[in-house]
């Protein structure tokens, strides 16, 4: 029996990862992760292919096998920033906020302008409620990327829970110029404004949402009920009426 020279190793564990991506794409994630498995078998120290294989795991509903996976990526390639972006994702969705930051810290350190890392900063500060630094992450990835839409909500959403509803409602409008088709968005730009005494302009955003989506009617109105700023009619129709005019 002839050994496997390292470049057919090599090549091998490019086909079977090749495969694996593929699959995931496909949305067979259980696929995925035997293949890239065996790709991770054949090309032990590959960063790159452990953050991979530690994605399809985390999809096919595996986290503890995607933490390892990620995990085993820091420490295979420790200057890589998607693998300390991925265990830190990954670490705040299964609660463990100091694990998350400091590995989402790694990232942002390794790659100062990732994007991604910066917003699940501001999500993780946001899920503890410590807004300013929430809205501090937030803006420390809008200075290498001005109009990302992922950081302007984190923003918005920040500011608006500091009760600076002006910047809120800016961050808001950025948003919307980005990605207009969200109305959710309009819901709360229409609170800010509602909350800086402009209630024509809070009034246009809540028919706006209304028109995309009319399930947003029952938060519009506890926006309508919440807000320090508003005129609710007390009538039903007549505030149905007015929002859906």
């Amino acid at each position: 029996m002839t050994a496997t020279r390292p470049s057919d190793k090599a090549t091998r564990a490019a086909t079977l990862q090749l495969e694996g991506l593929t699959a995931l794409q496909a949305g067979r994630a259980r696929d995925a992760v035997a293949l890239l498995s065996r790709a991770a078998a054949l090309a032990p120290g590959d960063g790159g292919l452990l953050v991979n294989l530690g994605i399809a795991s985390d999809r096919a509903g595996d986290a503890a096998a995607a933490e390892a996976a990620f995990r085993k990526a820091c420490r295979s390639a420790p200057n890589l920033a998607p693998a300390h972006y991925n265990l830190g994702a990954l670490l705040r969705r299964r609660g463990d906020g100091d694990g998350a930051s400091a590995a989402l810290r790694q990232a942002t350190g390794l790659q100062p302008g990732y994007v991604k890392a910066w917003a699940e900063l501001a999500r993780l500060a946001a899920d503890a409620r410590d807004f300013d630094t929430a809205l501090s992450a937030a803006d420390q990835g809008l200075a290498h990327a001005p109009g990302d839409p992922a950081l302007l909500q984190e923003a918005a959403q920040a500011a608006q829970s500091l009760g600076d509803y002006a910047r809120a409602a800016e961050a808001y409008r950025a948003c919307l110029a980005a990605t207009p088709e969200r109305p959710e968005t309009r819901v709360n730009l229409g609170f800010c404004l509602q909350e800086l005494g402009r209630l024509d302009d809070a009034m246009a955003a809540y028919r706006s949402a209304l028109a995309a989506d009319n399930r947003l009617y029952a938060a519009v109105v506890k926006n309508l009920t919440t807000a320090s700023h508003g005129r609710l009619p007390l009538n039903p129709r007549a505030l149905r009426q007015m929002l859906m005019a």
